[in-house]
């Protein structure tokens, strides 16, 4: 057995009222039809009602969803909830309220589920009836469509009102239109039949009514007139009147005009206020969040402009085959996108068929309304949906009475509930909170976030150019430096592979000191670059980055511009190993060549060691001494006193000589005591030099240097 729906205490005066709007058990009329229809399409229910609530039965001016319902017993009623709270009422979920439990229209047809309505109020406060809408699934409605639901409730009652206005005025109308009209009929025939000449009717300053040109026509073609004109009566009064008139015939010849004048002020009254009410409804309907028009059949045109001249630049034909299918009888839902004062926005449109009574598509209504935000609302709620059917944790929804409406996958497990088992009538009697103090970890992340950002200032501050690679080889972080370098904006470098940005030729070069930095070797090299004005140096760093766990997640990359560096380690090695004056190789420079003559397997190894990016090694061959059979070489020859250079023939500008030193001052001994070991060790080392040194002296010898 369920609940008997509560009684207002001023329940007679409403009904009294609701019968007074002579609407019960009145025949549809579109108005109404239409806005229930907008309700249903609005919150995409399968059931919207217009109803009114007498003593003893709801019935339905309006339904859309209940073919063959006109009516419900009040006892079954869930409207009459609506009305006695006088407010919004929305039950997401009927099995769950105790009110509607057990009710009829939920245990059996139509399964009612969810309902939402409000209350159709007259201007005296009166709560005649509800514009509704239910579903036979579980639901909730969004903050636009309720608006749009409240929206359309006003507009239903000032047009429950306005009719009733307009039936009893109409009335009154007719009744004395039918009783002037036989008067002036009577008063007009009588005077028509006793004078011989024509009457008409004058204003205060002597302007005829009857307009001479009228007259003249009529006589003239025989047409009739029918003419409204503002008069003002001997008293001062001003009226609205209706002149009608025709001229009578005999032989081709006018001997008589026929006529009547007839009262309209009370009917252009009637239509000012019809006008009136309309503009209105177009200013209620203008402030609803909503897009209205309506196409004909016949023109396709708002407003008396096709869509095409109001949008001539959007593409029409995706609306035209929607409009098609409208005005075929089919309902059309679809969604777009719209650029709305610089803002992309998502829209909703619905199109409905506008039927005659005998079942033709006149035309159609045209409605939208603004979802971006419910959409974005309910991405969220996917997004948070999806966090919680995937989290270990129980979650457990409840409503403002306490019974349990949602339980998500852990929480169901737990209970032993199937994942679309309904859920039990349970509520929550008590539930238990953990408060955790979190201002460490808060104020950790802060000084986490502040050594970011000082990081991130210092990376922006250096010339050097800064990138953080992904073990994936994407970039995570760039600055500036590097994004000059480049020549790209940072959007179009973060997320890309270095292959994208930099090319496949410059990666590949780099390609063996990344492979190592991966494996989790920091690595240091250098590369050269040729330029206009010479050669420029980049020196270069990859240093891993690591995980907690130690596995390698990328590497830090640093390059520097070390091109003035090098040129000026170049010029100080010059001045280091070559005279001044002559140009020629000092003490310095030969001893350097002849280590590297002597030990060409270490000179080599440490050349590859310097010249892992390519030309750092050059400097060491390219100061030392090497030994090339060419033309223009000059051999030298020893002396027993000092050896020198001979002077001719004149080496070429390429070419130069070195002094060689004296054997004494190449491998002069040590003055100073020796022990025995040691003074054997040296003396086969003074052997060797100078056994390698008459070699070299027998040999020509060309210095490549600059």
């Amino acid at each position: 057995m369920h609940p008997i729906p509560p009684v207002l205490a001023d329940e007679t005066r409403r009904l009294e009222r609701l019968r007074a709007l002579s609407l019960l058990d009145s025949e549809p009329e579109p108005l109404f039809d239409a806005i229930a229809r907008q309700a249903g399409e609005l919150c995409g229910t399968g059931i919207a009602l217009i109803s009114l609530l007498d003593e003893r039965r709801q019935w339905f001016k309006a339904q859309v969803g209940l073919p063959g319902w006109s009516e419900v017993p009040r006892a079954t009623a869930f409207c009459a909830y609506t009305i006695a709270g006088g407010r919004w009422l929305e039950v997401a979920d009927a099995r769950l309220d105790a009110r509607f439990a057990a009710n009829p229209l939920v245990v059996g047809a139509p399964n009612a589920r969810f309902y939402a309505g409000l209350p159709l109020c007259l201007s005296g406060g009166e709560r005649v009836g509800t514009l509704c809408v239910m579903d036979s699934r579980p639901r909730r409605l969004d903050a636009a469509q309720i608006r749009a639901l409240s929206g359309l409730a006003e507009i239903a009652s000032h047009a429950l009102e306005q009719r009733s206005v307009l039936s009893r005025q109409a009335g009154v109308l007719r009744s004395r239109f039918e009783q002037d009209l036989r008067e002036a009929e009577s008063r007009y025939r009588v005077i028509a039949e006793e004078q011989s000449e024509m009457v008409s009717l004058a204003q205060a300053d002597g302007t005829l009514i009857y307009v001479e040109a009228a007259v003249q026509h009529g006589m003239a073609t025989g047409e009739p007139w029918d003419l409204e004109l503002p008069l003002t009566t001997a008293k001062g009064r001003r009226i609205w009147v209706r002149a009608m008139g025709e001229v009578e015939f005999e032989n081709g010849r006018a001997v008589r005009l026929l006529g009547a004048f007839q009262d309209i002020t009370e009917r252009r009254r009637l239509e000012q206020q019809v006008a009136d009410d309309e503009r209105f409804l177009r200013q209620l309907a203008d402030s609803l969040p909503l897009r209205i028009a309506y196409l004909d059949r016949e023109r396709s045109e708002v407003i008396g402009r096709t869509r095409a001249e109001l949008w001539p630049t959007d593409d029409d034909a995706p609306f035209s085959a929607r409009a098609h299918a409208a005005l075929a009888g089919q309902a059309q839902q679809f969604e777009f996108d719209e650029t709305v004062a610089g803002q992309l926005r998502r829209f909703e449109n619905r199109l409905i068929p506008d039927r005659t009574e005998s079942g033709e598509v006149r035309g159609f209504f045209v409605t939208g309304i603004d979802i971006t935000e419910r959409n974005a609302a309910e991405r969220a709620l996917r997004e948070l949906t999806t966090i919680f059917d995937n989290t270990t944790d129980f979650v457990l929804q409840a409503d403002r009475s306490g019974q349990i409406i949602y339980m998500n996958p852990s929480a169901r497990r737990a209970f032993g509930l199937q994942p679309d088992e309904p859920l039990a009538q349970g509520r929550i009697e008590h539930y238990a909170s953990v408060m955790r103090d979190i201002s460490v970890a808060v104020l950790a992340k802060q000084e986490v976030l502040r050594q970011a950002d000082i990081l991130r200032s210092v990376t922006e501050a250096i010339p050097a150019t800064v990138v953080v690679v992904g073990s994936d080889g994407l970039y995570r972080f760039v600055n500036g430096a590097f994004e000059r370098y480049c020549g790209l904006p940072r959007e179009r470098i973060l997320g890309r592979s270095a292959r994208e940005v930099l090319g496949d030729a410059e990666i590949d070069r780099r390609s063996p000191w990344v492979r190592r930095a991966l494996a989790g070797e920091a690595v240091n090299f250098t590369l050269d670059y040729p330029a206009r004005d010479g050669t420029t140096y980049l020196a270069l760093s990859r240093i891993p980055l690591r995980l907690e766990s130690g596995e390698v997640d990328g590497f830090v990359g640093v390059a520097q511009d070390i091109t003035q560096q090098k040129r000026e380690e170049d010029r100080l090695l010059q001045l280091a190993q070559r005279d001044p004056l002559t140009g020629l190789l000092n003490r310095t420079g030969f001893e350097r060549g002849l280590e590297l003559l002597l030990r060409p397997e270490q000179t080599g190894r440490r050349a590859a060691a310097r010249g892992q990016g390519g030309r750092q090694g050059a400097a060491a061959s390219r100061h030392g001494l090497k030994r090339t059979r060419t033309h223009s070489s000059i051999p030298v020859q020893p002396d027993t006193r000092r050896t020198h250079a001979v002077p001719t023939p004149r080496p070429k500008p390429a070419q130069s000589l070195c002094a060689v030193p004296r054997h004494d001052d190449v491998c002069r001994p040590d003055r100073h005591h020796r022990s025995a070991p040691d003074r054997g060790r040296r003396a086969s080392e003074r052997h060797q030099l100078h056994r390698h040194r008459r070699r070299l002296l027998h040999r020509p010898i060309r210095d490549d240097g600059r």
